[in-house]
C-alpha cells in the first residue's frame, strides 16, 4: 500500500517538500558517518573565509553572535550561488539584470565584428538561446523579461540590417 500520490512529483512550495529536503539530508548524515566510523574520511576542512552564516526568521545580533564564535562571515540575501541569485525575488526584473546584461554585452562585442547575416542568426540560435537556459532551469521568467530578451534579440537584427545598408551607401559608383 503507497502513502503519497507520486504521479505528479512535487512542486516548489509544496508542503512536502521540506520533509523530502530533511529526509535526504540526514541520510547523507548517516551515511557521512557510517564513512568516518569506516575510517573513509578522516575530517572535513572548512574554509572559514568562504563561508557565511545566514540566518532566516533569527535576530541578526544572534546570527552575528554564532558566526564570531565559528569564525564565519555574516551572510545576506540575495547572493550569488553557482552564478544564481539565491534569495531574490525572480519576479522582477532586476534579478534578472546579469542575464540582460550579459545578452546585450555579447551582442556588443559581436557588432562590432560586422557579422553577417546568416552569422547573426547561427549566433543568436547556438549562443543566445543557451545564455539563459541556467536561470530558466531553476527560475520562471516573468513576461517582462522574456519581452526584454527579445528585444535586444530584435534590436541585434536591426542594427545589422542598418549595417549592411550603411555599408551599400558607402560603395562609390563608377
Amino acid at each position: 500500500m503507497r502513502e503519497f500520490n507520486l504521479e505528479r512529483g512535487v512542486r516548489q512550495g509544496d508542503l512536502l517538500s521540506p520533509f523530502l529536503f530533511l529526509s535526504a539530508a540526514e541520510g547523507l548524515n548517516a551515511l557521512n558517518k557510517s564513512a568516518v566510523r569506516n575510517g573513509l574520511f578522516s575530517g572535513v576542512e572548512v574554509n572559514y573565509h568562504k563561508s557565511n552564516l545566514f540566518g532566516v526568521g533569527v535576530d541578526k545580533g544572534e546570527v552575528e553572535s554564532m558566526a564570531n564564535s565559528f569564525g564565519f562571515n555574516v551572510g545576506s540575501l540575495p547572493f550569488i550561488y553557482l552564478g544564481l541569485p539565491v534569495g531574490a525575488n525572480m519576479k522582477k526584473l532586476d534579478s534578472w539584470k546579469p542575464v540582460i546584461n550579459k545578452f546585450e554585452k555579447r551582442l556588443s562585442d559581436w557588432r562590432a565584428r560586422s557579422v553577417s547575416f546568416g552569422g547573426r542568426l547561427t549566433l543568436v540560435k547556438s549562443v543566445l538561446n543557451s545564455l539563459p537556459l541556467y536561470y530558466f532551469s531553476l527560475f520562471r521568467a516573468p513576461p517582462c523579461v522574456l519581452k526584454k530578451l527579445e528585444s535586444v534579440r530584435r534590436s541585434f537584427f536591426g542594427a545589422g540590417r542598418v549595417q549592411q545598408q550603411q555599408q551599400q551607401n558607402t560603395i562609390p559608383h563608377e
